[in-house]
């Protein structure tokens, strides 16, 4: 009888760490004012914001703002070009995040033989989620 009451009690805060576990909140992070340039300005603020370049631009900026965020997380961009067989990785970039309410930018130069004519993708990940997908094109 005391073996059941030991299993049972072991069973019973099992059960409550998986379901207080399972229902910790998602994070209230967010991103805002996404967009896409081919040029920033001394600030860091868009110049003639797009979602189509040519396949000289010399670089491609994506800036926005991080809200409710935690000090010391992590933001990650991935650029991605998509016109193959298969998706191609092309960078990531790594910024910490030093403000609860920041704003950001992150780059990628032009290929020396410039870039492909296809559709592209970031894909924005906070502390490894992802939390949203750029889509540009290269015409």
């Amino acid at each position: 009888m005391k073996n059941r009451k030991i299993a049972f009690s072991f069973l019973l805060i099992l059960s409550l760490f998986l379901v207080l576990n399972g229902c910790t909140p998602a994070t209230t992070s967010k991103f805002e004012n996404l967009v896409l340039s081919a040029a920033v300005d001394e600030e860091h603020y868009p110049v003639t914001p797009s979602t189509t370049f040519g396949p000289t631009t010399p670089i491609i900026y994506l800036t926005g703002n991080l809200k409710d965020a935690e000090i010391d997380s992590v933001v990650i961009a991935e650029w991605y070009y998509l016109g193959g067989e298969e998706d191609l990785y092309l960078y990531q970039m790594t910024l910490e995040v030093t403000e609860v309410d920041m704003g950001f930018y992150v780059s990628l130069s032009k290929p020396t033989d410039d870039w492909f004519v296809g559709d592209y993708e970031i894909l924005l990940f906070y502390d490894n989620v992802l939390m949203e997908t750029i889509e540009f094109i290269i015409e």
